[in-house]
């Protein structure tokens, strides 16, 4: 998730200069997979919450997976922004 929305960011941005409307909307269509990813993690954790011998059998401790959804949660946070610099340059078009 972090390579995809560091590369959209990035994009965005490129985007944004250059007038690059393909650009853009690439940087739109990658929001659905970090989206899917970040959904995938919200699962797995509910999963993990609900069943804490499975936690154990698997060796993860709680704690880590809470965080490691807090984390996901921020860097879709983050994606989302850069759709919305990615959209902002498809305005301007």
């Amino acid at each position: 998730m972090f390579v995809i929305v560091k590369n959209m960011h990035l994009d965005a941005m490129i985007a944004l200069e250059t007038r690059n409307k393909s650009l853009g909307d690439d940087v739109i269509a990658r929001d659905n997979d970090v989206d899917r990813l970040h959904w995938l993690i919200a699962r797995q954790t509910n999963i993990i919450l609900k069943n804490p011998r499975l936690a154990r059998k698997m060796g993860v401790a709680t704690n880590k997976v809470v965080n490691t959804y807090i984390v996901s949660r921020i860097i879709e946070r983050i994606g989302d922004h850069a759709v919305k610099i990615a959209e902002k340059r498809n305005e301007d078009c």
